[in-house]
């Protein structure tokens, strides 16, 4: 049934394995490593002044001693400091700054969407196209995140109904979180969805490789930690042997938030890129959207043709509400038993650590 479809821009749609969708989005970040990174330079160089500009003016209370006592004379004692300095006392300025944060997070993350499925089909841009591409999508994309948001809270209230709830409320909450709320982004940037019909429609797609998706999203988690986390012990640990002790609050603040804007720009592209190709390969394999490409690319008449991008924008409204449908409650309550199942694992393992150490 999936044949492959090639377009007449060059762009190959089948279904493809975690593997394949991995190095179809490496190639495509590689392909266009600048005006990615650009992109979300955009977005985060702000961010970043903002916090920088956030922890100098209220800094948080010094427990650098504390963290030495536990840690030690560690690389990640010093990282720890660092990020304990690149906090804040203000209540108000955390939650100012992570608002605005959070919309130019968006704002860059759909823009970077915008960019790289133009890039995609081949259509050629800079890093302003992707902006100026969006047209008014970002709206539509913050007042999506805002009914997300609601649903989230929701969702919350419903983990407290005994039984039903104490049994499907994680899984849900697991699930809207890992999955549905990354989809948002191509559902309205490519789909030119409203944010009303964004959710209900990130919904509906994530829920037809419901475990796969899980998976991956999982898997492209720990991706993040290889690329970011690891990364940034190692820089802390790089930059501690380098400047020694003694070390200025703010300058520690500077230090913490440059070496998470770099990682940012680096890991944030591949994320969204494989977020991206995952959106249609979904659609692909649900909606026949390589057979709709390839129908496109064989009109011979140029009045008749349409351009690929606007075959992929012509997707069918959602046939789901903002939350998903009693018979699907069945695999959010096994999702919620794995959830619980982690969690005991991880409790059991941090205790025998700690059994281990206080034997010691």
């Amino acid at each position: 049934m999936f044949d492959t479809s090639i377009t007449k821009s060059g762009a190959e749609l089948r279904p493809l394995s975690a593997g394949q969708l991995f190095d179809r989005a490496i190639r495509l970040y590689r392909n266009n490593f600048l005006t990615l990174i650009g992109i979300i330079a955009i977005s985060q160089i702000p961010i970043t002044v903002a916090n920088i500009l956030l922890s100098l003016l209220a800094p948080p209370p010094d427990t650098s001693a504390v963290t030495a006592e536990v840690f030690g004379d560690t690389p990640f004692t010093w990282f720890l400091q660092m990020s304990q300095a690149a906090g804040t006392s203000s209540v108000f300025g955390s939650l100012v700054v992570g608002l605005l944060s959070g919309a130019l997070g968006l704002i860059g993350a759909a823009a970077l969407t915008r960019r790289a499925v133009d890039a995609y089909f081949g259509h050629p841009g800079s890093i302003l196209d992707g902006y100026r591409r969006l047209g008014g999508a970002w709206l539509s994309l913050l007042g999506a995140v805002f009914l997300m948001g609601i649903v989230m809270f929701l969702l919350f209230l419903w983990t407290f109904i005994p039984l039903i709830g104490w049994f499907t409320g994680p899984g849900l909450i697991f699930f809207y979180a890992l999955v549905v709320l990354p989809f948002i982004t191509p559902v309205i940037v490519v789909e030119r969805k409203k944010g009303s019909d964004g959710l209900p429609r990130a919904l509906e797609l994530a829920q037809r490789r419901f475990w796969w998706f899980i998976g991956f999203m999982l898997l492209l988690g720990l991706f993040s930690q290889v690329i970011v986390t690891g990364p940034a012990l190692l820089l802390g640990g790089a930059v501690s042997a380098l400047v020694g002790e003694g070390v200025s609050a703010s300058v520690s603040a500077i230090i913490f938030q440059t070496i998470n804007l770099l990682l940012s720009l680096i890991y944030l592209p591949v994320q969204l890129t494989c977020v991206l190709l995952i959106y249609l390969d979904v659609r692909v394999r649900s909606e026949g959207l390589d057979l709709a490409l390839k129908a496109a690319a064989d009109v011979d008449s140029p009045d008749v043709a349409k351009e690929p991008l606007a075959v992929v924008a012509d997707a069918p409204y959602p046939h789901l509400s903002v939350f998903p449908r009693r018979t699907d409650l069945g695999q959010y309550f096994l999702f919620s038993l794995a959830v619980l199942g982690v969690y005991m694992a991880f409790v059991a393992v941090f205790a025998m650590i700690a059994f281990l150490f206080a034997g010691l």
